[in-house]
């Protein structure tokens, strides 16, 4: 499985790349994906559409919250962890993209083998 990389890089900073550097050179980090957003306009908004996110995965009896975590940066949403169905991979990303004020979606959800 990748390591995955998510946060705020602002333009022309070398965060993001020192973060890859880093997460290259861990032991048993066999590849790095990230995503990077250039700002956050308020940590505030994304951590209530977190919390939105979240309670979407616990009424949703499709799902099972604790096998994916969720990070959410100027609106934008990354879906990191592990499913058995790859239907349940769909599952996440609607019930996330179902949220007021998501921006997008990216999953970076696996299947387990």
């Amino acid at each position: 499985m990748p390591g995955v990389l998510a946060g705020v890089v602002p333009p022309g900073s070398n965060a993001g790349a020192a973060a890859v550097q880093i997460a290259r050179t861990t032991p048993g980090v066999a590849s790095v994906e990230t995503f990077f957003v250039s700002d956050q306009p308020s940590e505030a908004n994304d951590l209530e559409i977190e919390a939105k996110i979240k309670a979407a995965f616990a009424a949703d009896p499709n799902v099972m919250e604790e096998r994916a975590s969720v990070g959410v940066y100027g609106g934008h949403v990354v879906l990191v962890g592990v499913v058995e169905n790859p239907a349940k991979i769909d599952e996440y990303v609607a019930d996330a993209r179902s949220v007021p004020g998501v921006v997008s979606v990216r999953s970076y959800i696996q299947l387990v083998n």
